[in-house]
């Protein structure tokens, strides 16, 4: 199996899905624990929790590791992680 691109455009986009679910899960977490309902999630606390991208990141390497992207993306450019 070839290794994947940590950088790749597909990892990228995985870290940042991963990132916002945990951004996600902790905001319904606080209102279920308050008694709200949760049926949104304020998009704010990812940007107030930037270690969530690490965890994702780490995520992500895993995922690419275990071949969850596939062969085909080990082959992609390398980009820059942003911040959004």
């Amino acid at each position: 199996m070839a290794k994947a691109n940590a950088f790749s455009p597909i990892f990228i986009s995985a870290v940042k899905v991963l990132a916002r679910l945990a951004a996600k899960r902790a905001v319904q977490q606080q209102l279920r624990d308050q008694g709200v309902r949760v049926t949104t999630y304020p998009h704010e606390y990812l940007s107030n929790h930037p270690e969530l991208y690490v965890a994702a990141l780490e995520r992500a390497k895993r995922m690419t590791a275990d071949g969850v992207f596939g062969e085909r993306h080990s082959m992609a450019s390398t980009v820059q992680i942003s911040g959004s």
